[in-house]
């Protein structure tokens, strides 16, 4: 039964979910690894030209204990997300021993190992800006989408870049198919875009997002926080490119396509439900309220089976000056039968997760981790799936 999408408020909303005990003044600091990461980068790679794509022996992880843990730099390591045929695990990673802390991508292999591939941005040779590679998805013919952003090394969040699409290790030739920030036809600022997904061989969807900036008290550290704003349909294949809003989805905070494409999921700010819109139909409905749990985001889907982040260190208020926004900081790992609707809980409560990405096969999930109590920037982990 198609379900009408409950209203949202607007700027001026004033409603408060709170989930996940110790917040505190942790909440309002924010995720700051999520601030930072639009940002941050990696060092070791040249700004002059990509490493090359190729293959080294991969010995495998460093530890096969469950779940695996896949990356051991110091840095952060975020947005992970699998080749279309399960072969590869593309991820963001920064190296620290950049001047100016960019971010590249690199492709693992599907059980861990030595990167394959590592991409970094061009041009920054006097590394007085912070070239930032985020966000991607594998399409189709060995295409890649992702996000590339730009920005003074000073500054918390991005002064310009955009979505290009292009081929893994040859970055370039990449075609820049939508710059950031820009004005959504619906007249809302997006600065950032995130959960990029192909949709067919000409079409990516995306969540666009705001940041906002701010500090929590008079003597707090700026901070940036990712407010979603809309999810985005963006046609790669025309010229000229036509951008669109996909309706309802003000306030979204994640998305997945399915695999034959006819069905987008996503998440919106201080719900714990899983909405579900039929592309041709145009209806939404109920996929999954995890209800008690708590607030439900990063939404990822196979053919099927889903996985989400639930309750944790979230928080949904409405802030004085800037409205509704979702601080997040992490949660639990859920794994979701969409034949039998079993839910299963895949990380433990000590464990913060954000982002994850089920595998194409459905029998693993790759997920950034951060330990409760061990603030820091977060590693990569593969956990298996019911």
């Amino acid at each position: 039964m198609p379900l009408r999408l409950p209203a949202r408020s607007g700027p001026a909303g004033t409603s408060l979910v709170y989930q996940g005990a110790g917040m505190g003044a942790a909440a309002h600091r924010t995720l700051r690894i999520a601030g930072r990461a639009m940002l941050l980068a990696v060092a070791g790679c040249s700004h002059t030209e990509p490493f090359p794509p190729g293959s080294v022996d991969n010995p495998g992880p460093y530890d096969g204990t469950i779940p695996i843990r896949l990356t051991l730099d110091p840095g952060v390591d975020q947005y992970p997300g699998w080749l279309r045929d399960g072969t590869g695990l593309l991820y963001s990673y920064e190296v620290t021993t950049s001047p100016d802390h960019d971010r590249c991508l690199g492709l693992l292999p599907p059980g861990g190992g030595i990167r394959r591939v590592e991409q970094c941005a061009t041009g920054d040779i006097p590394h007085d800006s912070t070239n930032a590679l985020l966000s991607s998805a594998s399409g189709p013919g060995g295409r890649l989408v992702w996000v590339d952003v730009v920005g003074l090394r000073t500054l918390a969040g991005p002064q310009g870049g955009g979505i290009r699409v292009g081929r893994l290790g040859e970055e370039p030739s990449a075609r820049l198919v939508q710059p950031l920030p820009y004005v959504s036809p619906g007249g809302l600022r997006h600065d950032m875009a995130t959960n990029l997904a192909w949709l067919g061989d000409s079409a990516v969807v995306y969540l666009g997002n705001e940041l906002i900036h701010f500090a929590a008290c008079s003597t707090c550290k700026l901070d940036t926080v990712p407010a979603g704003r809309e999810i985005m349909l963006l046609k790669v294949g025309r010229n000229p490119i036509s951008i669109e809003i996909i309706p309802g989805t003000f306030e979204a905070t994640s998305l997945s396509v399915a695999p034959d494409g006819g069905v987008l999921y996503f998440t919106l700010a201080g719900d714990s439900r899983v909405f579900g819109r039929d592309l041709a139909a145009g209806t939404v409905a109920v996929v999954h309220d995890f209800g008690v749990l708590g607030i439900g985001r990063d939404v990822s889907v196979n053919a099927t089976g889903l996985v989400a982040v639930v309750g944790g260190q979230v928080i949904y208020y409405s802030h004085p000056q800037y409205g509704p926004l979702q601080v997040d900081q992490g949660g639990t790992l859920y794994h979701l039968d969409l034949m039998t609707d079993v839910v299963t809980q895949l990380s433990a409560a000590d464990r913060l997760a954000r982002h994850p990405a089920l595998s194409p096969n459905g029998r693993q999930v790759a997920v950034e981790i951060t330990p409760v109590g061990q603030p820091g920037p977060p590693d990569l982990y593969l956990y298996p799936a019911p």
